[in-house]
C-alpha cells in the first residue's frame, strides 16, 4: 500500500479527489443524456459542492463518535480544524438567516437577492472546510513527517448523512424557482454516489485502513507497517476488503447506469440503498478496524445499514405513488384535448 505518493501527497486524498471529479461528470453527463434543464443540472451540481464539503465534515465527526465507542477513555477526540469549520459554519449560517428578514425590509432585486444567498452558502461550505487545509498547510510547513496529510480520519456514512442533509436543506429552500424537481434525478444521484465511492474505497486500500480480519490463509494480503519517515518496518496480513466494497460498488454503479440509460429505470436509489445497506452489514463480520458496538452489539455502521435498507424499502412506494400520480394528469388532459376537438 501507498498511503503517500513521493513521499508527500496523501494517496487517500488524491482518490478522494478522483472519486468528486468523476462523480460530477457522471451526473453532468446523464442528467443531459435525460434531458434535465440546464439551470437545474448547474443548481443540483452546485448543491452537490455544497454537499460533498459538509459531507466530509460530518464524516469526520462521525469517526470522532466510533473512535469514542470503540475507547471511551480517549474521551471525543476532534480536530481543531473541524471545531473551527463549525463555529464559522454556524455563523455563517445565522448570517444566512438573517439576511432573509433584512432582504425583505430593503429594496433588492431577487436577481440580486439569489446572488448573495448563493455567496453566504458558498462561505459556510468554505467555512466548515478551510480551517482543516490551512492547519494541515501549517503544520507541514512546521516539517510535520505526515506531509499534506488533510484526512484525520473519516466515515463513509456519517459523510453520506451530512452531505443528504445539507443537499436536502438548500434543495428545498431553493427548489421553488425550477421546473425540474428531485424525483427527476433520484435515479441519477445512486450513479454518482458509488462512483465516487469505489474510488474512496480504493483510497482506503492505498491508505492501509478500513481492512478486514485475519485469516491465515491465501486470501490474506500483505499490508506493510510505516514509521515516521514512510520506511516500511514490517507487514501485516488482513483480507483486502477494501478492494472488496469497490467492486462491489462499481459492479452496481455499471447495473445502475444500465438501468437509468437503457430503461430509463425509476428505482435506482432504492436499489442502491438495499443492496449497500445488506452488503455493508454483512462486510462488518469480516473488517477488523474496531468502530466499536452502538446498539447491543452491532456496529455503527451495520445500525446505519439497516437504516439506509428500511429508507430503500420505504422509497420503492414513495416513488410509485409519485410517479402514478404523475401519470393521471396528461391523461385528463388529453381527454379534455379529444372532447374540444
Amino acid at each position: 500500500m501507498y498511503p503517500k505518493l513521493f513521499g508527500l501527497l496523501n494517496t487517500y486524498g488524491l482518490l478522494i479527489g478522483i472519486g468528486v471529479l468523476v462523480c460530477l461528470w457522471v451526473f453532468h453527463t446523464y442528467a443531459k443524456k435525460k434531458k434535465i434543464e440546464d439551470k437545474f443540472i448547474d443548481f443540483v451540481e452546485w448543491l452537490a459542492i455544497i454537499a460533498i464539503i459538509f459531507g466530509f465534515t460530518a464524516a469526520a465527526i462521525f469517526q470522532s463518535f466510533y473512535n469514542y465507542l470503540a475507547a471511551p477513555e480517549l474521551g471525543f477526540d476532534n480536530s481543531l480544524g473541524s471545531i473551527l469549520g463549525l463555529v464559522l459554519a454556524v455563523f455563517f449560517i445565522l448570517s444566512i438567516v438573517a439576511f432573509q428578514f433584512i432582504s425583505k425590509k430593503i429594496n433588492i432585486t431577487s436577481e440580486r437577492k439569489e446572488f448573495i444567498d448563493r455567496i453566504l452558502v458558498d462561505l459556510v461550505a468554505i467555512g466548515t472546510i478551510a480551517p482543516t487545509i490551512l492547519i494541515s498547510i501549517i503544520s507541514y510547513a512546521k516539517g510535520s513527517a505526515d506531509g499534506l496529510d488533510f484526512n484525520g480520519g473519516v466515515t463513509f456514512i456519517g459523510g453520506l448523512i451530512g452531505g443528504v442533509v445539507s443537499f436536502l436543506a438548500v434543495y428545498f429552500w431553493k427548489r421553488k424557482q425550477f421546473k425540474s424537481k428531485l424525483i427527476d434525478i433520484l435515479s441519477i444521484a445512486p450513479c454518482s454516489i458509488t462512483v465516487a465511492h469505489g474510488f474512496g474505497r480504493l483510497g482506503c486500500f492505498f491508505a492501509g485502513c478500513c481492512y478486514g480480519i485475519t485469516t491465515g490463509t491465501k486470501w490474506d494480503m500483505a499490508f506493510p507497517i510505516w514509521n515516521s519517515n514512510w520506511e516500511i518496518t514490517g507487514h501485516v496480513y488482513h483480507l483486502p476488503t477494501q478492494l472488496y466494497e469497490a467492486i462491489f460498488l462499481f459492479i452496481i454503479f455499471g447495473i445502475m447506469s444500465l438501468l437509468i440509460l437503457k430503461k430509463d429505470f425509476k428505482y435506482n436509489m432504492p436499489v442502491y440503498l438495499i443492496a449497500y445497506g445488506i452488503w455493508r452489514f454483512f462486510l462488518e463480520f469480516i473488517r477488523d478496524d474496531d468502530r466499536g458496538s452502538f446498539i447491543g452489539n452491532i456496529s455503527p455502521s451495520q445500525f446505519w445499514s439497516i437504516v439506509m435498507l428500511a429508507i430503500g424499502v420505504a422509497l420503492i412506494f414513495l416513488i410509485n405513488y409519485i410517479y402514478k400520480n404523475k401519470k393521471v394528469e396528461p391523461a385528463v388532459d388529453e381527454e379534455k384535448i379529444e372532447k374540444e376537438n
